[in-house]
């Protein structure tokens, strides 16, 4: 509780648009595989346990103790129910905090970043994620659930993020309040044999890893921006249109999409027309297209030719979603 009011000086001293309760978990490796990990053993843990289920905490990994979670299913079952209760009580006293804060901030947004506790259920008793009790709070709080799978997982099929994003759109309280956690960054270890040849994902991988987010998930973030391989970057936006169908014409194309586009044309492309209607570039010769079905024809004799249109103000950049 103290340190939750700590958080809220930072959060009420500044002009913050969100908050990121990120991986709140005990940090055990594999929980009862790990003695030397595990947590939390504190003495006021301890006193806790041996108070709500007479068991001496201390025990546990004691070969000799009658408490010895591999001959007491109970000591052992009773010890993952407090870490998931402790963990779920945390969640309670920071989402309670947050949430009275962004009634007074507007646009103020509440993230909750959280291990696939479905997809990998042993984390239940490795680290006390339950995520049974993680949807009933996003129901309560409604903030942005953001699901990351662990780090076991990372070398496996990228297709994996569609079946994780559109499992948890079927759980949380509103399909928009789900994306997803993609680690890019160097974690294979060179002695390791997995089915790619880089330490980190790059290329190709990369490029599905974003659009199997992209088709599972309306949101995700990278981590990180820094550990991404530049030339790989720079491929991002076109592999994040997962969703946009199109087909040629003789003379330009017929685009499908949900959100906004971008059309990057030669420079030898000075000018479309979207339904008819002429459009200048933006920057770097790239064509905005606003979201739905429309025809867009190249204009291929626009350089020696002056159209009044450039005159009129246009957009030379968004982050938004052009309707």
């Amino acid at each position: 509780a103290v340190m939750a009011q700590e958080y809220k000086k930072i959060l009420d001293s500044y002009d913050w648009d969100g908050v990121n309760l990120g991986e709140l978990y005990f940090e055990a490796g594999k929980g009862f595989d790990n003695p030397n990990l595990f947590a939390p053993m504190h003495p006021s843990a301890q006193h806790e346990v041996r108070r709500k289920y007479n068991i001496d905490l201390a025990g546990i990994f004691n070969p000799l103790s009658p408490y010895f979670w591999k001959t007491n299913a109970f000591a052992k079952n009773a010890v993952v129910e407090y870490r998931v209760n402790q963990l779920t009580l945390a969640y309670e006293t920071f989402l309670s905090i947050f949430s009275k804060i962004a009634k007074t901030k507007p646009g103020f947004q509440i993230v909750v970043t959280a291990l696939d506790g479905y997809g990998s259920p042993e984390l239940r008793e490795y680290l006390g994620v339950d995520m049974n009790q993680i949807i009933a709070l996003q129901k309560k709080y409604q903030f942005v659930l953001q699901v990351e799978d662990p780090e076991n997982l990372w070398s496996s099929d990228p297709a994996r993020y569609i079946e994780i994003g559109r499992k948890y759109e079927r759980l949380v309280s509103d399909s928009s309040k789900i994306s997803l956690d993609l680690n890019i960054l160097s974690f294979r270890k060179k002695e390791a044999i997995t089915p790619f040849p880089t330490l980190i994902q790059t290329g190709a991988e990369s490029f599905y890893l974003v659009k199997a987010a992209a088709l599972g998930s309306p949101r995700f973030t990278i981590y990180s921006e820094s550990s991404v391989n530049p030339q790989d970057m720079s491929f991002f936006a076109n592999a994040l249109a997962a969703h946009v169908q199109y087909r040629y014409l003789d003379n330009g194309y017929d685009v499908r999409s949900p959100y906004s586009i971008v059309l990057k044309m030669p420079k030898s492309i000075s000018e479309v027309s979207v339904d008819g209607v002429a459009l200048s570039p933006s920057r770097e010769n790239e064509f905005l297209i606003p979201a739905g079905a429309h025809r867009v024809e190249l204009n291929r004799n626009a350089s020696s030719t002056f159209s009044t249109h450039e005159l009129q103000v246009k957009i030379m950049s968004i982050t938004g979603n052009l309707i």
